[in-house]
């Protein structure tokens, strides 16, 4: 029944980050972005780095990046069984979940897209995608 305190998404999810961030730009919500070293190959890199571009210049949104051996370390935690098959772009999300969560409190929401993984998704639902 209300807005989440703060929303994370990563440039590898070219469209659907951006999409997702513009409706929050008017409110109270804290936005973030981590810019992937990974496009999942769909060279969102180049295709929305406009869009990117004109949010980090609004400071609206915080963007922030993190190395793959990061990345690899959180996927590890958080999938200890099939790290391996997940993206980079997925264990950066979810390193910059933990940074994220640690500044709410327990009553805020935070919503974290993570890159969709098709092989993940297929072996263990939407709701690792989602």
């Amino acid at each position: 029944g209300r807005l989440a305190d703060a929303v994370l998404v990563s440039t590898a999810d070219g469209m659907h980050s951006v999409g997702l961030l513009h409706p929050f730009l008017t409110t109270n919500v804290q936005l973030y972005c981590v810019e992937s070293v990974q496009d999942l190959g769909r060279s969102s890199r180049e295709r929305f780095a406009r869009e990117h571009s004109w949010l980090r210049a609004s400071e609206r949104v915080q963007y922030s990046s993190l190395s793959a051996e990061v990345a690899r370390f959180a996927a590890q935690f958080c999938l200890p069984e099939d790290w391996r098959e997940m993206h980079t772009a997925g264990g950066e999300v979810l390193a910059e979940t933990f940074r994220i969560a640690r500044a709410l409190s327990p009553e805020q929401i935070l919503v974290a897209v993570i890159p969709a993984d098709v092989d993940l998704q297929q072996r263990f639902g939407t709701a690792v995608a989602a």
